[in-house]
């Protein structure tokens, strides 16, 4: 027999739901229960909450914001709040969950009285009171007002919900015992956030009213000094425009042509005194020439071809005439270089005065053109939202949701149920499915039979289905294994329905077949259809044509090896086949320890959902010193 192999402890997912449904009693118990007490709770012991809803719709001040246009960016700078792009609906809850808010509304919506939101005025749980009359009775500490803020703050922090609509449409839910508090305490703080809204829009269009009066008054100052200060400029300096500097500038270029033109003059006379001279090239030389100032100078006709170059006397008389028409140019020339540049300056500066002029005048005009818009949006004033459906007294509680609570328990329980199955079939090692069975046996040949194949303990003929499965059986074994051990992991009828259908396959085969009863009575149910005769320390019963049973009077004559031996040769001489049937562990294993070995082959006998890990070790250590080919598994 080969060395078995030690169980795996792992329970595989096939194992995992073979064992629930082993144990469905167990499941169902405790789903039972766990809805039952779901129940208890939904329809008992819980408080029902009513849901109270108002819708609302919010009127975004969005206008007037358009209206301010680009001074909206100097209410910025200056503290004055204008409207943005945060919606109102998005801070209505935090200013709700506000204690200014609440102590606007604390009265009104009854916080005070309501032990819902006041906890002073809750009665002791059972956990205070287990407190108090283990520790005593504690000193009542001085609560104020913010603290009774803060206690209705954090119940409606529970019990409101706000949900804000894409269509902007608003829905605001209360929760509460009572369901006319729900609606009332929804419809308040609906009309209250409405009112808040509203008020403060107001007070922010006055105050930004008054700071564009403000801006506007300064920036007229700023104009007129503006002008002021143009007008004293221009006086103060004689200069009633840019035009001025224009004039000026145009005689100096004047001037300077002038200038350069006598000094052109002269460098030509000074090239004519050098040389060979040419008319025709010297025209064309210095261009100048060809001037009819110049040409008077030397006395020259307009045709170049013709000029004779002029003595020395009559150049130095030219350039003499030219340096005295230069003396008073250049006197002229740095007078008006000196008025062009005070000019300059002044007229500079009167260009910066006028641009100051119109940068105030147009901000004056863009300031006064908001502060007209301004003043016409807020000339009427409209709501800042409406109610679209105020909130009426619920019928039907929102909560506890009875069927979710139900849900819930047969989920628990089925989780529960499930758990604890685990646990006990865990902690009683019992095996549910073939794959753990065969692991803890680890058996190289295994062979699954149904029960139905195992035939009944009377009489009767096997059916094909039956005989056919035996047959297998008996197949799996070789013509020198004629002494077969069989065991089952737990005392049950199963032993005696294998061993008999057995032994009618056997005698069906033309083979006579005993069945030696060592199993403390298990095959009893067989000796009462016939008469039985003793031999030796036998009683033998003939249940079937060419089947005996073999009962023992006393079991411990085996435990002697002389008189085992023997008996059991005796045996194999008289049948063909000799079937042992060994007591389950918990009914002995002395017998079977000192028998399995005298066996040629074993079957194991397995049931699911009732064979445990114990029985298989107690198996597994009977036949682990036996000198015998690998066991049968049937599992049935």
């Amino acid at each position: 027999m080969s060395q078995l192999a030690e169980q795996d402890e792992e329970i595989d997912l096939r194992e995992l739901f073979t064992t629930i449904w082993y144990n469905w009693r167990t499941v169902a118990l405790a789903t039972i229960l766990s809805v039952a007490f779901a129940a208890l709770y939904a329809f008992e012991l819980a408080t029902p909450e009513y849901a109270a809803s108002t819708r609302f719709e919010l009127v975004e001040a969005d206008a007037g914001a358009a209206a301010l246009g680009q001074a909206a960016d100097l209410a910025g700078l200056a503290g004055v709040g204008v409207p943005g792009a945060i919606s109102e609906a998005d801070t209505i809850a935090d200013r709700v969950l506000s204690r200014p808010f609440i102590d606007s509304i604390y009265e009104e919506a009854g916080f005070g009285t309501d032990p819902e939101f006041n906890e002073e005025l809750q009665e002791s749980g059972l956990v205070e009171t287990l407190i108090a009359f283990v520790f005593g009775l504690q000193d009542d500490k001085e609560v104020s007002r913010n603290d009774y803020l803060n206690m209705a703050i954090d119940t409606l922090r529970k019990k409101m919900a706000l949900n804000i609509g894409e269509n902007g449409i608003n829905e605001l839910t209360v929760s509460h015992p009572d369901a006319k508090r729900a609606a009332d305490v929804a419809n308040i703080i609906v009309s209250q956030s409405l009112q808040d809204i509203f008020e403060r829009e107001r007070n922010e269009t006055r105050q930004s009213l008054g700071y564009f009066a403000d801006e506007l008054l300064q920036i007229r100052l700023d104009l007129d000094a503006a002008n002021a200060a143009v007008r004293d400029y221009a006086i103060t300096n004689s200069l009633q425009s840019a035009g001025e500097l224009a004039r000026t500038s145009s005689q100096l270029a004047e001037v300077r042509r002038d200038l350069d033109a006598i000094d052109e003059s002269i460098l030509a006379l000074e090239k004519m005194g050098i040389g060979d001279f040419d008319g025709l090239e010297f025209s064309q030389a210095y261009p100048i020439s060809t001037s009819s100032s110049f040409r008077r100078l030397l006395n020259f006709s307009g045709d170049p071809s013709n000029w004779e170059k002029p003595s020395s006397a009559d150049l130095k008389r030219a350039v003499d005439r030219l340096e005295a028409q230069k003396s008073p140019l250049i006197s002229s020339f740095n007078a008006l270089q000196a008025r062009a540049m005070s000019s300059g300056a002044e007229a500079l500066e009167l260009a910066a005065l006028e641009r100051e002029v119109e940068i105030q005048q147009a901000i004056y005009s863009s300031v006064i053109t908001q502060f007209e818009a301004r003043s016409l949006h807020s000339g009427y004033e409209r709501a800042s939202g409406r109610i679209v459906e105020a909130a009426i007294m619920p019928q039907k509680p929102a909560s506890p949701k009875k069927p979710m609570v139900l849900a819930i328990g047969v989920v628990l329980g089925l989780f529960i149920g499930a758990a604890w199955a685990l646990m006990a079939s865990k902690k009683r090692g019992t095996l549910y499915s073939d794959t753990a069975i065969k692991t803890a046996f680890a058996s190289s040949d295994v062979r699954k039979r149904k029960r139905s194949q195992l035939g009944g303990v009377d009489t009767a003929e096997l059916t094909q289905k039956q005989l056919t499965a035996v047959q297998d059986l008996l197949v799996s074994f070789a013509e020198e294994e004629q002494v077969i051990s069989i065991i089952s992991t737990r005392p049950n009828d199963l032993v005696s329905r294998l061993s008999l259908s057995l032994s009618k396959a056997s005698a069906r085969l033309s083979e006579k077949t005993a069945i030696l009863d060592l199993s403390n009575g298990s095959l009893e149910a067989l000796t009462r259809a016939t008469d039985g005769t003793s031999e030796n320390f036998t009683s033998k019963y003939t249940i079937y044509p060419d089947i005996d049973l073999l009962v023992p009077s006393k079991t411990d004559v085996f435990l002697k090896a002389s008189e085992r031996s023997r008996y059991l040769l005796k045996l194999k001489e008289i049948y063909g086949r000799v079937l042992i049937v060994l007591p389950a562990p918990q009914n002995g294993t002395a017998v079977s320890r000192v028998v399995a070995p005298s066996t040629d082959a074993s079957i194991f006998v397995a049931e699911r959902g009732k064979t445990n890990l114990g029985s298989v070790e107690a198996i597994k250590s009977i036949f682990t010193r036996s000198k015998m080919s690998d066991p049968l598994l049937v599992i049935v």
